[in-house]
């Protein structure tokens, strides 16, 4: 149950932070890729480079780099909109469901079943 009132700029620098601790989610790449990728130069080759499938087991890849794009330091207004959908994903179940229990816990629902059939037969259910 939400006990206090939500203050944005604290939960979005939360966002940030779990963000920062947890980038390696934002990518299916293995880390073996990453790690030879990264060091790459743009239009060179490097391979074979031996990796483990879950499901075919050892397997080997080469792989080009066709573009490289230099490491910058993002500003808020450019990552505002990624932040705030990571935090709708990851808090808004939790959130919704607390909003819920507390509705539930304050207001009573009264079902008027004679009103209820009556709308349904005009729908032709």
């Amino acid at each position: 149950m939400i006990d206090k009132k939500i203050d944005p700029l604290q939960n979005a620098q939360q966002a940030i932070k779990i963000v920062r601790e947890n980038a390696s989610y934002l990518s299916d790449e293995k880390p073996t890729f990453s790690k030879v990728a990264f060091n790459m130069k743009e239009s060179e080759v490097a391979g074979p480079i031996e990796y483990v499938d879950p499901e075919k087991g050892k397997q080997y890849a080469i792989i080009k780099c066709v573009n490289r794009v230099e490491e910058k330091q993002l500003l808020y207004n450019d990552v505002q909109r990624t932040i705030r959908d990571e935090f709708i994903k990851s808090y808004g179940k939790k959130i919704t469901e607390a909003v819920h229990n507390q509705l539930r816990s304050k207001y009573t629902v009264n079902i008027f079943r004679d009103v209820l059939k009556h709308n349904l037969s005009l729908m032709g259910i």
